[in-house]
């Protein structure tokens, strides 16, 4: 359908936020919307409630599957959206009433394949607990790289995008991911030389969710964390980028080691992306770093694990 757009809500035990992420995509200033309810086998109630939205908005869809997971529930939205435009929000994230249309507006303005758009984070209360300041997107959108895609510090979201149905289509996001999902399908449209733009404003609010799987610390998280990672790097060293891949590697050998903390046998994990050449990388590349990364990759760099936890118990006084 020209000038509409789908927007594409993976479901799963999402019973405590889907009214109010539902209730954000159909209060939308712009009302041309094919809206697409993915229910991945959600255990709660979130099934009965997308079947109940359904039958109050004729532009509501609904997709009942087994689980398999959210690249796999945005791909079945994807192949099944009707929208010349697709949209993706996570079920307890939630968009500004003027989110389409404004993302809609800067496409027509500049035929751009993909359009971003800025992020707030909220915290349980509803209070906004970090604004993604630091992004330098003017920087990549005037020269859409991989390298100044990491050198510009983009949050690597699809949550804050809205993209061509057929470029979508012909992407996908990699079932075989747990992790790095987003990053793997923006780090596909930018090799394939996708048109980018942004609009300038916070439309996507997400909500920092303490049970989700991205804030869950265990060995299983970690491990998927780092198969992720590696598959994104091998996609970066594959396509002749081989400086970026070693300082992602080691920027996420930081995260590890922060989350090898508090989580038992983790640290053969880190030391994978650990080494003299890693480090080095790191501190060369054109991506500034301050104090607190230089300081984090010394300790990282040569195990001081027991440094790294004195540090994180002095700063939130555990």
């Amino acid at each position: 359908m020209l000038n509409s757009v789908t927007l594409i809500i993976p479901v799963y035990k999402a019973e405590k936020f889907l009214d109010r992420c539902v209730s954000s995509a159909v209060n939308q200033t712009y009302k041309n919307l094919d809206i697409i309810l993915v229910d991945d086998g959600s255990p709660d109630n979130s099934p009965s409630m997308c079947d109940e939205w359904a039958k109050k908005d004729k532009r509501i869809r609904v997709i009942h599957k087994s689980n398999s997971g959210v690249s796999d529930a945005r791909n079945t939205g994807i192949n099944n959206a009707k929208g010349e435009f697709v949209c993706f929000v996570d079920s307890d994230d939630f968009i500004e009433n003027n989110y389409v249309e404004l993302m809609l507006n800067k496409q027509k303005e500049s035929d751009a394949d993909l359009v971003f758009c800025k992020i707030k984070k909220i915290d349980e209360n509803g209070n906004i607990c970090e604004l993604y300041k630091n992004e330098n997107m003017n920087g990549f959108l005037n020269n859409p790289t991989l390298d100044n895609f990491f050198n510009s510090n983009i949050t690597m979201s699809a949550s804050r995008i809205l993209v061509k149905t057929n470029l979508a289509k012909k992407t996908l996001f990699d079932t075989e991911l747990k992790s790095g999902e987003d990053l793997n399908f923006l780090l596909k449209l930018i090799v394939n030389n996708a048109k980018f733009d942004s609009v300038d404003e916070y439309l996507y609010i997400y909500y920092k969710n303490s049970e989700s799987v991205t804030q869950t610390k265990n060995l299983e998280t970690i491990k998927v964390q780092y198969f992720g990672a590696k598959k994104n790097s091998d996609l970066l060293k594959n396509n002749g980028f081989e400086n970026i891949a070693l300082c992602y590697e080691f920027e996420v050998c930081i995260h590890l080691a922060v989350c090898s903390l508090f989580v038992e046998n983790a640290k053969e994990y880190v030391n994978i992306f650990n080494s003299k050449m890693h480090y080095k990388t790191y501190l060369k590349q054109k991506r500034p770093l301050g104090l607190k990364k230089r300081l984090l990759a010394f300790l990282v760099y040569h195990n001081m694990f027991r440094c790294m936890k004195i540090l994180f118990k002095l700063k939130h006084k555990v």
